[in-house]
C-alpha cells in the first residue's frame, strides 16, 4: 500500500493491471473491494490455463473483511460498485 497526502494506492503482488487511485482515508469496504478486484484479475491473468485451473491461487470461498467471495464471476459486480465512487485508474506498473 502506498500513501500520499492526496491518495492511497493498493498493489497486490503479481497484479499487472492499473490500480485505482483511492482516497487517503479508506473505509474497510473500499479496501476490501479493491483488494478482491486486483486478486481476481491477477488470478485470471496467471492461472486460467486448463492445466493450472485446479491449482489456482485463490482458494474459494475467499473471505475479506465483511465479504465472502464464492467465485471469480463476481468481478463485474465488484467493478460496478467501485465505479460508483468515481476513482481514477493509475498507470500500469508492468
Amino acid at each position: 500500500m502506498f500513501l500520499s497526502k492526496e491518495n492511497s494506492l493498493i498493489r497486490v503482488f503479481g497484479f499487472t493491471g492499473a490500480p485505482l487511485m483511492l482516497l487517503v482515508f479508506l473505509t474497510s469496504n473500499i479496501f476490501s473491494l479493491e483488494l478482491m478486484r486486483q486478486r481476481i484479475q491477477e488470478d485470471i491473468e496467471h492461472f486460467t490455463t486448463p492445466k493450472l485451473k485446479k491449482s489456482a491461487w485463490i482458494k474459494y470461498p475467499l473471505s475479506v473483511d465483511n465479504y465472502i467471495l464464492k467465485k471469480d464471476e463476481s468481478l463485474p459486480i465488484i467493478e460496478e460498485v467501485l465505479k460508483q465512487y468515481r476513482f481514477t485508474l493509475t498507470i500500469s506498473f508492468n
